[in-house]
């Protein structure tokens, strides 16, 4: 091999490593502290390579991140070809922050340790805000969600400021491995350059953290509210049997009957996909439901095919995923329609302009948006209600808490994910949606983890067997928090002070415009920097 290919060589073996490093970071294997450092490999591969070298090196970290990251998805019946498409997309972040690696390092290097953790995050905010094309998991800050303080931090800058503190570190760790095996210890100048931008990084990161853990919004009252949530440990994606279906809805509700026993129950809560009929349109479940609820008096939440005999056009039947609220008094007090509908499983995106192949789905029927959200009510108590896919989205879970509840609700069915790391996976990103908007979060899943989630993202209860039982008092909100009102405004600071930065450069690496290989006295290839 030559020296420039051996070169090559090494700079790919440190993307694989951060590729191979990302998915043990993340809760699919629950490793957090490697958060810490997983991206210094890239880093340095990165800036000893050529944009468009950095742009392969970053696309090779983000496939093997993405796809041992979430590769329970093809168990979970999506086709090898739309899941190399997915990894493929989910990936093109990594190959953009590569480039922008080393453009940043070649051009203004000083800028480095606030611009590439403000590229990253800036990065994440895209990928997960992209319509139909939106990746929300994935995000680094999620692999803490077991780390209070860092929790915490989500109640002034969301799942991005978590995100931003990490790639800090990263970088921080990056840059000392840098001077340390190329500066000579004589060359102060280029380290004092970067001092600015170190101490901006470090500064805003160490403030970000100390407002989260320093100061918490004013505490509310507990709701006089108890709840049940029942995970029946079930799930069957398509049952045409009617005994099959009655069993399902049975074991539902003596679950419910032993959850009431001498509890005094203000509400029952049912995971996503738990009335395994069209709702209400099959009036025999719909009186049993009513039945329960008079029995049990008590609020009962449920989810299923919400579909009305006439749609609104009055032609045919329209089908939505929806929740139903069912009263003791033998009526549906409310009903949420699921607004955030998961792409090529509940609609088809332009289906209207792309006829999508069958080896990417074989939906024939979309299913019909909510608009407004899900606000329910019980006892004087009103709460938020999400739907699975939707409650991944920080924007959809500001919205949703944004309308004056004092608790969120996730319905769920994870049956799907057939791994446990997968379940953790999802669940963290409900955690930070409790913190983010400083209110307890209620989760009922079909057979993975139903929790409840205190305001601060501490999990206060979570299911350990399936089928099980929680039976809770909700604990209180606080005010709102920095991040419910003002939403990602973290990104738009960072931007502005990293332009300011890059901008502001007082020794711009002017050499380095014109990029090209080079032997070193040491017979290996290197990237002029």
């Amino acid at each position: 091999m030559t020296a420039s290919g051996s070169t090559r060589a090494r700079l790919l073996g440190l993307a694989v490593l951060t590729g191979l490093a990302l998915p043990l970071a993340f809760s699919i294997w629950r490793v957090p502290w490697l958060a810490w450092v997983a991206v210094v490999p890239l880093l340095i591969a990165a800036r000893r390579a050529t944009p468009a070298q950095a742009a392969l090196l970053g696309l090779v970290s983000g496939i093997l991140t993405d796809a041992l990251g979430v590769h329970w998805l093809i168990d979970s019946g999506v086709a090898p070809g739309a899941f190399c498409i997915l990894i493929l997309i989910a990936a093109s972040k990594y190959a953009v922050f590569g480039v922008g690696v080393s453009l940043v390092y070649h051009h203004r290097p000083a800028a480095a340790a606030l611009a590439v953790p403000t590229l990253w995050v800036v990065l994440e905010w895209l990928r997960a805000n992209l319509g139909w094309l939106s990746i929300p998991w994935g995000l680094l800050g999620y692999s803490q969600y077991e780390v209070a303080p860092l929790v915490r931090t989500a109640s002034v800058a969301g799942v991005y400021g978590v995100s931003f503190a990490l790639l800090v570190s990263n970088v921080l760790v990056a840059e000392i491995y840098h001077r340390w095996t190329t500066q000579p210890l004589g060359d102060r100048d280029r380290t004092s350059s970067r001092v600015p931008a170190i101490a901006l990084s470090v500064g805003l990161s160490v403030g970000i953290l100390t407002l989260a853990n320093g100061y918490a919004p004013p505490t509310g009252s507990a709701p006089n509210l108890r709840v049940a949530v029942i995970q029946a440990g079930v799930y069957e994606p398509a049952i045409h049997d009617v005994r099959e279906r009655n069993a399902i809805l049975d074991r539902y509700m003596q679950l419910t009957r032993e959850a009431a026993r001498g509890a005094d129950l203000d509400l029952v809560i049912w995971p996503e996909s738990s009335v395994p009929v069209a709702f209400p349109y099959d009036t025999g479940a719909m009186g049993l439901l009513l039945d329960l609820a008079q029995e049990i008096d008590a609020s009962v939440l449920v989810a299923a095919s919400g579909r009305d005999k006439l749609s609104r056009s009055g032609r045919e039947p329209e089908v939505a995923n929806s929740a139903f609220l069912i009263g003791p008094g033998q009526e549906i007090e409310g009903r949420y329609d699921k607004i955030r509908l998961l792409p090529f499983d509940e609609y088809l995106p332009l289906r209207s302009w792309i006829s999508w192949p069958a080896w990417i789905t074989t939906l024939r029927r979309d299913a019909t948006p909510g608009t407004e959200p899900g606000v329910l009510e019980t006892a004087g108590v009103r709460y938020g209600v999400q739907i699975c896919f939707e409650s991944l989205f920080a924007s959809e879970g500001r919205r949703t808490a944004s309308q004056g509840v004092d608790f969120l609700v996730t319905l769920t069915n994870e049956a799907f994910a057939g791994t446990p790391g997968s379940h953790e996976l999802l669940f963290a990103m409900n955690v930070f949606r409790a913190a983010e908007n400083g209110v307890p979060l209620v989760r009922a899943a079909t057979t993975t983890i139903s929790a409840i989630v205190a305001a601060d993202g501490s999990v206060l209860e979570r299911s350990s067997t399936s089928p099980g039982i929680i039976v809770a008092d909700l604990p209180p909100a606080t005010a709102p928090t920095l991040y419910a009102r003002l939403g990602d405004w973290t990104l738009l600071v960072l931007a502005g002070l990293s332009v300011a930065v890059l901008f502001a450069d007082p020794q711009p690496n002017r050499s380095s415009r014109s990029i090209s290989w080079r032997h070193g006295d040491s017979g290996s290839a290197e990237w002029t920097a």
